[in-house]
């Protein structure tokens, strides 16, 4: 309805539309239902739909990206000059299909931190690490190949270990990147706004 009502106002051919989700579902692959358990494909690989003006519509690009990216790309899209460092990066050149291959090797990155679980992913080429960060977490590190086991079924840290080893070793790394930032303002809501959060779970 809201796309009808922009087409009829005549404004929906200027529009950027943006259709993004912030986390997938558990339906019991890995043994969770729900979300903010695991960083497993079906709880961190979700769907970015995007509509430019000007541009080809329909094609599909299986290039994994980050959420953080979509600011930058945002900005780039609508040609705002902004100076302030931001993280991620512009897939606008991804949609015009002038990605080079060393921005397709770029690695990826999922955190969680959630009632003490803490862990963190690394997406680099066809391998993505799952590493702990607390034993609350799992039971140990996880390296899968994307491409031959999509569901993330076959643990191969074990037959692996150099790789896994040196993908961990990348997860620290950014780990140390990302406590380095500084804590975030904090904010105030109003009560009704509280009760608004507090009723889609993320307020207790």
């Amino acid at each position: 309805m809201l796309l009808e009502a922009l087409q009829t106002r005549q404004l929906y051919e200027d529009l950027v539309v943006v259709f993004l989700s912030d986390h997938g579902e558990g339906l019991y692959q890995h043994g969770i239902l729900g979300h903010g358990w695991d960083l497993h494909r079906e709880a961190i690989q979700i769907p970015l739909i995007l509509r430019v003006p000007g541009l080809a519509r329909g094609q599909r690009i299986e290039d994994p990206v980050q959420q953080i990216d979509l600011l930058p790309t945002l900005l780039d899209l609508l040609a705002i000059d902004d100076s302030e460092s931001h993280q991620g990066r512009s897939l606008k050149p991804l949609l015009e299909g002038s990605y080079s291959e060393e921005d397709s090797d770029t690695p990826l990155l999922a955190y969680l931190d959630y009632e003490g679980r803490k862990g963190m992913s690394l997406i680099l080429g066809p391998w993505k690490l799952i590493e702990p960060l607390s034993s609350s977490f799992s039971s140990g590190r996880q390296l899968f190949h994307r491409v031959r086991d999509p569901d993330e079924r076959t643990n191969l840290a074990s037959e692996y270990p150099v790789l896994a080893g040196y993908m961990a070793t990348r997860v620290r790394a950014e780990l140390l990147e990302f406590e380095k930032l500084s804590e975030p303002e904090r904010m105030e809501f109003d009560e009704q706004t509280r009760e608004e959060l507090r009723a889609l779970g993320y307020l207790q």
